[in-house]
């Protein structure tokens, strides 16, 4: 086997490799409002995180000005957390996540809720607070792991053409004229 032909082989399976070990990661919870996002001020409301059987805790975040802090934590039934606001105030309104804990680490975020405190009474354009969160925040994270998994595969594509042209070469010299 000749030394080019070895070394991409050995790149080949070390990118394999890495591709697999991104694709163990926990998968991502769900989070859910009992009521939508549109919660009215004063009521209670329910924001249940799912995830694997195997969770062994759940955390709720809230973003609040380009910070996370946690909000709670629980140790569950195994397929899921409920974590209860008795009455809402507008300082609940924000963007919401939830990670749950297994014995190889911390899941990525669930999708953003983003929890809306609507106001009887009050006409459309003032109806909700919001939290001062950045939306751009919560996304980057998500975009961050779209670019490598696009590089990663990208990479992993453009030596298995390689491969092939070498693999193509090889055939076409033992052919001989």
């Amino acid at each position: 086997m000749t030394p080019i032909l070895s070394a991409l082989l050995s790149l080949g399976l070390y990118l394999d490799q890495r591709i697999w070990a991104q694709a163990a990661r926990p998968l991502r919870p769900s989070l859910k409002s009992d009521k939508g996002p549109l919660v009215p001020l004063g009521t209670s409301v329910t924001l249940t995180c799912r995830g694997p059987n195997e969770s062994e805790m759940y955390i709720l975040e809230k973003v609040q000005r380009l910070r996370r802090r946690i909000t709670k934590k629980l140790q569950p039934p195994r397929t899921g957390a409920k974590f209860s606001i008795p009455s809402v105030t507008k300082n609940d309104a924000g963007n919401y996540s939830c990670f749950y804990t297994i014995s190889s680490g911390l899941s990525e975020p669930s999708a953003p809720l983003d929890l809306v405190v609507t106001v009887p009474g009050v006409s459309k354009a003032h109806d909700h607070f919001q939290s001062p969160g950045d939306p751009q925040a919560m996304t980057s994270s998500v975009s961050n792991y779209t670019v490598s998994n696009i590089v990663c595969l990208s990479l992993a594509g453009l030596v298995l053409i390689i491969l092939g042209v070498l693999l193509a070469e090889a055939w076409y010299s033992r052919k001989g004229p």
